[in-house]
């Protein structure tokens, strides 16, 4: 399985304008921020039953997950999404843990690539 889309990083590194103000470091924390709250209402919306509201918030975190590359924790909400929408017998409850789970091991993997990166670069100065 292909957790991050690199080529997607790339670009976001490629924008970044400065030392001191990361695009990418900016973008990782509003994930993380966001996943805590997104996470949890969606399990809230599927305890009260309301599968098309927890379909519009999969919407947002596909969305701010494909802004950082993460192309697992994308295809897990997307599901999600599409499933709240038709409200199918679908095991909601154990997406929500499999993208809870995909969340974090993206963020430590894209920390790790980013970390490579740094380094590889310091090697070649």
């Amino acid at each position: 399985m292909d957790r991050l889309n690199k080529i997607q990083i790339e670009q976001l590194k490629f924008l970044e304008t400065s030392a001191d103000e990361s695009i990418i470091k900016n973008l990782i924390e509003i994930f993380q921020e966001q996943k805590r709250t997104l996470i949890a209402e969606m399990k809230d919306h599927l305890h009260q039953g309301r599968l098309n509201r927890l379909s519009e918030v999969a919407h947002k975190l596909k969305s701010s997950a494909g802004q950082l590359g993460f192309a697992e924790v994308e295809k897990i909400s997307l599901k999600l999404e599409t499933e709240g929408r038709r409200q199918t017998d679908f095991n909601f409850a154990e997406a929500l843990q499999a993208l809870e789970a995909e969340c974090d091991c993206a963020l430590a993997e894209l920390i790790i690539y980013l970390d490579a990166d740094v380094k590889l670069s310091k090697l070649s100065a």
